[in-house]
């Protein structure tokens, strides 16, 4: 029989803007938690729980009326056998 196996990703990111003005520049950081649940091979290199550090900086545009448009190219320090 085939096991159950799923995968959890929780986001957790901080920014820190470089302006107070309605467009400016930012950085952002955090990592990416991930949880396996069901059977991880120790073979595949993965572990029950994996923490990918996530790093990035980008362009923001806040209107006045909440329209909000955001550009951010990111970069995933993964473990190297790590999934997505």
């Amino acid at each position: 029989t085939e096991a159950e196996r799923s995968m959890v990703i929780v986001p957790v990111y901080a920014n820190l803007y470089l302006s107070k003005a309605s467009s400016r520049l930012f950085l952002t950081g955090g990592a990416d938690l991930v949880y396996f649940s069901g059977e991880v091979s120790e073979a595949s290199g993965l572990a029950k729980t994996n923490v990918a550090p996530i790093f990035g900086a980008g362009f923001e545009y806040r209107h006045e009326n909440g329209f909000v448009f955001r550009l951010t190219p990111y970069v995933a320090l993964a473990p190297e056998a790590f999934a997505w």
